[in-house]
This record gives C-alpha cells, sequence and structure tokens, in this order.
C-alpha cells in the first residue's frame, strides 16, 4: 500500500511539497483568480483512478466496511483509509472509464473533490482552496459559475457549506483516532494476499485495531467511547478485515 495515502490529513499546509491525496494544487478562493470559472457536472471519477488509499470520516465506517479494508495511517496521524489498491497509483475500485464500482460506496473526501480546506501559513485558520486542474473546473462552457459580481455565487456557497460539514466529521473523526493512539491500540500489521496463482503479496505499512489491547480496555473507558458511539466504529473496523480477500480477487481481474 502507498503510504503517501496513509499519511493524508484533510486540512494540509497551504504550501509544501506533499499535498493532499487526490490533489495536484491547491489555490485558495479567490475572486480575483476564479472569477470566470464555471463548475462543470460530476461526470467521471478518473481523477482518483490512481489512489490505492482514501481518507475515511467517522460517519462512512458502517456503509465502507461492507466494500473496502479499513486501517489507520501508519504514522502519526492515524487517519483511517479505505484500501482500495495494493500498489502506487492504483485504484481497483475505478475502471478505464472512470466509473467507481457498483455497489461500493464512495467516500465524502472524493465526492468533495476539487475543493479541499488547507492550513494557512500560520496554522490558525482554514482556508478554502481547489484544485485548478480538475477537470470540473472549466473558464467556458456549461457549468455553474463560482463567482458572481465578486461574491461566490449560489454554487459555490452550496460547497462551501458542505465543506463546512465535512470538515465537523474529520474534526471528530480525528479525536476517534487520536484516542485509539493514545490508549495503545493501533498495531502495525503485514496482510498476505493470495492470488489465484497461490502466491502472496505482502502488504503492509499501516495500523489496524489490536482486538486483545481493545478487549482489555477499561470499563470506564469502554463506556465513555460506547457513549461516543466509537465502539460500533471499532466492530465495522474489525469486520472490515475480512474484505482483503476481494482486494486479492479484484487484483486477480486486473
Amino acid at each position: 500500500m502507498d503510504e503517501s495515502a496513509a499519511g493524508t490529513t484533510e486540512a494540509g499546509p497551504a504550501q509544501g511539497p506533499t499535498m493532499p491525496v487526490l490533489y495536484a494544487k491547491a489555490e485558495p478562493l479567490s475572486p480575483t483568480l476564479h472569477q470566470g470559472l464555471v463548475l462543470r457536472p460530476h461526470t467521471s471519477y478518473a481523477f482518483a483512478a490512481k489512489t490505492p488509499g482514501i481518507p475515511l470520516v467517522a460517519s462512512e465506517f458502517v456503509a465502507a466496511a461492507l466494500t473496502y479494508p479499513i486501517v489507520f495511517a501508519g504514522q502519526n496521524p492515524a487517519s483511517p483509509i479505505i484500501v482500495t489498491g495494493v500498489a502506487p497509483e492504483q485504484n481497483l475500485f475505478v475502471n478505464k472509464a472512470g466509473e467507481w464500482a457498483k455497489h461500493a460506496m464512495v467516500p465524502v473526501y472524493v465526492r468533495r473533490y476539487p475543493f479541499i480546506f488547507m492550513k494557512s501559513a500560520d496554522k490558525d485558520q482554514l482556508i478554502y482552496c481547489l484544485d485548478p486542474t480538475s477537470d470540473r473546473l472549466a473558464s467556458e462552457g456549461k457549468g455553474e459559475p463560482l463567482f458572481l459580481d465578486g461574491q461566490p455565487a449560489a454554487a459555490l456557497r452550496e460547497v462551501m457549506n458542505g465543506m463546512n460539514k465535512v470538515q465537523e466529521q474529520f474534526n471528530e473523526t480525528t479525536e476517534f483516532a487520536t484516542a485509539l493512539e493514545s490508549n495503545g491500540l493501533l498495531a502495525p500489521v503485514r496482510v498476505d494476499l493470495k492470488g489465484e496463482d497461490g502466491v502472496s503479496q505482502p502488504i503492509e505499512g499501516f495500523r489496524i485495531v489490536d482486538e486483545g489491547r481493545f478487549n482489555a480496555l477499561p470499563d470506564d473507558i469502554y463506556l465513555q467511547w460506547r457513549a461516543k458511539g466509537w465502539i460500533a466504529l471499532i466492530h465495522a473496523h474489525l469486520l472490515s478485515q475480512g474484505n482483503w480477500q476481494a482486494i486479492a480477487g479484484r487484483l486477480s481481474e486486473t
């Protein structure tokens, strides 16, 4: 698994060599720079076709666990990720036509592209940004304008409201993942995927919840976590480990 995907956080630095997963660039939204841009309707997931791991928010765990292995980054922050591929630049759930696999949930992180929050230089603020390289943005043709008369147009206001809600979900997810890490529940693992030819492919560089440590969690912490809904998230995460063989099956089809 590509560890560059595993280290992704929702609100990254506004400048720097490492961009968040999916993003080639991030420009702060500006009526000066983006006055003439329109947002085209979504037609393809080709932009995610080379992404082997995608950030997940806590509210998506149950739906994601039906299809993907859910893991946590191998280093801090312990961001939760769905595994969509086992090699760099590989997403087994996006076909050559840019279609996402049927009946597989698409994370909000993907659906929100090409917009993202980035941290200001002093890290005190979150800035609305976009990836200007996205095919959904154009200077002409059909689409909804981003700005009108120097102010966010209706489509952009809707996007910004959605981004605020998504950021709240990422904040809640960070709290959950941080609690797992600080209580010592995350452990590095290695998965050996067996193909149809019987040859094993080792996959590592990530962590999962250690069931023994989870079962030994003190009663007071367990009750606190149950009240927060975190116990259900852990169970969904553990159940999702049964999806590794499905990943192997998709790999054999490529």
